[in-house]
């Protein structure tokens, strides 16, 4: 099994920002981790061979070697991540197995955004993610961030993450195990 490598860069068009602000991080990685980025409406797909050029006549700003999550297509082989071969301002194209319709059909909208990285939020509080991989192979640790403002510090104080990895969760704040 291969791995697919995702790069996230804060330059990149509809990137999260970290700002100095109670949340901005969790924020930043429910984008990065579970929701995606930078999403786009898609105006066509066709298909030569077996690669898909997909037409966004408001642009896109997406790079060779970014990971899309298209969406809304008919036809499945079009659907899910692919990795961006080619672009230009009002295009991007990528393989696609199989032979699907070209061009695609859509009962909705078709779209695509920066595909996250796959976790889930398992817990959830003010301010706090408990996120977890699906990935039932592994041992799927829970990745807690807490970016919160702790009652020791001042809500003018510079803002902080705290970050714990467990074993074992019931809620947001108990962990077990």
């Amino acid at each position: 099994m291969t791995a697919t490598i995702k790069v996230f860069k804060s330059t990149d068009q509809g990137a999260p920002v970290l700002s100095n602000g109670w949340g901005d991080l969790t924020g930043m990685l429910d984008a990065c981790l579970v929701n995606g980025y930078n999403l786009k409406t898609i105006d066509s797909i066709t298909l030569a061979g077996s690669t898909a050029t997909a037409t966004i006549s408001a642009g896109h700003l997406y790079l060779v070697d970014q990971v899309l999550l298209v969406a809304g297509a008919n036809q499945t082989e079009y659907n899910g991540e692919h990795r961006v071969t080619a672009v230009t301002t009002n295009t991007v194209s990528f393989a696609v197995a199989g032979t699907p319709a070209s061009p695609a059909t859509t009962a909705s909208a078709l779209s695509c955004k920066i595909a996250p990285l796959g976790f889930d939020i398992a817990f959830t509080g003010t301010n706090k993610r408990a996120y977890r991989s699906p990935n039932i192979l592994s041992n799927r640790p829970y990745l807690r961030v807490d970016n919160s403002l702790d009652p020791v510090y001042t809500s003018t104080a510079d803002k902080f993450g705290k970050v714990t990895m467990a074993e074992g969760m019931s809620d947001i704040d108990t962990f077990v195990g």
